[in-house]
């Protein structure tokens, strides 16, 4: 059985996790161990969503424990180090990816194939050796075995180059291991997303020819100027696909939505490899006769890389100018970045600037926007539900001015708070919380609405306490003094 983090663990942590099947992160107090005398604690910067990062938080695959919180494409700087530890010091760049511990004495750790060891503790989502669960990097701080962490090389950043430690390995390691890495073979890439994309890049620094497989023609243009390709293939037209039957040394399927194998297997040459490195929800029937057999093909997979080959890989990157094409948020985006992520509206890789977790930046409500004398009038919001604004106490009016610009991309966020002017009957004991961690379901009218009681969070006299919930994003708690309300000049920091 698990044992609780909060029983073993001193070391307090703020990140952002999943508590069901929703998926819907919000921020997430916990904690993790004490830094070990082998350990490296770090801060972390940055961390890559990734597409599993989405299938966990919704238990997609049926594993997940909650409260999850995702994360295992992390960067950041060390900020302490155990008695014993050789390989790093205070202030050094690293990496940790998607594995941190493992048995290190079976066959596969000794081969420094970690991610292989059937002992092997993934970054989140599983059970450490201590019997405490793993939290992942949508978080400030990791203590990870000085084994599992990598050093960061000068020249590489530390947000483009995050996602390097999953989509980069998941595709570098079976070019590498299948042996097409050579110069002058013909690669495929099937898909072009967040690992698609870097597994291009890749193939053309080791000077293969690259064409893309994609269902989409939109992609072509992109694929062939941007990322460098040679040539870009519609897997859904036949005659293109017939054009090209034996002409492939090797493909990368990189697709996670299920699909036919076949029509791949068709465009290799004799021994020529079909490598998977997607994750199907449901399994992919392989054609033994005519399609494998005749040709001496192989299918086969391939699951990120070893602690060894992952810095083989990070240092290939830096030399080799290889980053991943990424769109830099905040945390407290994340739900709408996972959002995009499922309609492909990305390219190619979103990357969470997790320094930010506790910082929402500043707003100046203007007074020609917001009066208040004991009440005052709420300001209208484009997508209010009322034609008309409505009166508010000055507290309601405090937490609207904090909250609608918390998080100014959040469209939940905002609508969240533009529902004030859409309640007929307010209680006196609740407001709404544009913090993720405090958001509560209210029935009110028909109108849903997200909300919590005064008493978990915001407490008025002449002063007043702001986040006193315990999983608010601030802590300790900020004082705000009633009579600047008027000016609402609010600085989150």
């Amino acid at each position: 059985m698990a044992k609780s983090p909060e029983m073993e663990h001193p070391v307090k942590a703020f990140g952002w996790a999943a508590r069901d099947t929703t998926g819907i992160l919000s921020p997430f107090k916990f904690s993790r161990r004490a830094t070990g005398e082998y350990d490296v604690q770090l801060k972390v910067l940055y961390c890559g969503i990734c597409h599993s990062d989405l299938h966990n938080a919704k238990n997609d695959w049926g594993l997940t424990p909650y409260p999850v919180v995702p994360g295992h494409e992390i960067s950041g700087v060390v900020t302490e180090v155990g008695s014993k530890v050789k390989k790093f010091k205070v202030g050094d760049k690293v990496g940790v990816g998607c594995v941190v511990e493992s048995c290190r004495q079976c066959d596969q750790c000794n081969k420094d194939l970690e991610n292989y060891c059937s002992k092997l503790v993934l970054t989140y989502a599983a059970t450490d050796t201590d019997g405490t669960p793993t939290y992942g990097g949508y978080s400030d701080i990791m203590v990870v075995n000085e084994h599992f962490v990598l050093h960061w090389p000068e020249n590489l950043p530390l947000d483009a180059g995050a996602p390097l430690l999953c989509a980069g390995i998941t595709t570098y390691s079976p070019l590498r291991h299948y042996g097409l890495d050579k110069p002058g073979l013909h690669i495929g890439i099937v898909g072009l997303g967040g690992l698609g994309h870097v597994g291009v890049k890749f193939a053309k620094a080791f000077g293969s020819k690259v064409t893309v497989i994609s269902t989409s023609i939109n992609k072509k243009k992109e694929a062939i100027e941007k990322l460098g390709a040679d040539a870009f293939l519609i897997s859904r037209d036949e005659e293109e696909m017939r054009g090209a039957v034996g002409t492939f040394d090797g493909i990368i399927d990189t697709v996670s939505a299920v699909h036919s194998l076949s029509p791949l297997l068709s465009l290799l040459k004799p021994d020529g490899k079909l490598i998977t490195v997607g994750a199907p929800e449901k399994p992919l029937e392989v054609p033994i006769f005519p399609d494998l057999i005749t040709g001496r093909k192989m299918v086969a997979g391939s699951m990120i890389g070893g602690w060894k080959e992952t810095q083989e890989m990070l240092d290939f990157a830096a030399k080799h100018n290889i980053l991943p094409d990424v769109e830099i948020v905040t945390m407290d985006y994340v739900n709408t970045a996972m959002e995009r992520l499922v309609k492909s509206d990305v390219k190619y890789r979103f990357g969470d600037e997790c320094d930010r977790l506790r910082r929402f930046g500043k707003h100046i409500y203007r007074r020609r926007r917001l009066e208040v004398e004991g009440g005052g009038t709420l300001p209208q919001e484009s997508n209010c539900r009322s034609g008309d604004p409505q009166q508010a106490t000055a507290p309601l009016l405090l937490a609207a001015t904090i909250h609608s610009h918390v998080a100014p991309n959040n469209s939940t966020i905002r609508h969240a708070v533009a529902v004030y002017a859409g309640i007929r009957h307010w209680r006196a004991t609740t407001v709404v919380c544009g913090a993720t961690s405090c958001w509560r379901r209210l029935e009110e009218n028909d109108n849903s609405i997200l909300a919590f009681r005064v008493s978990e969070f915001l407490k008025f006299g002449d002063g007043g306490l702001l986040c006193n919930f315990e999983n608010c994003i601030r802590s300790p708690p900020i004082s705000i003094d009633m009579k600047e309300v008027s000016h609402a000049i609010l600085e989150i920091a």
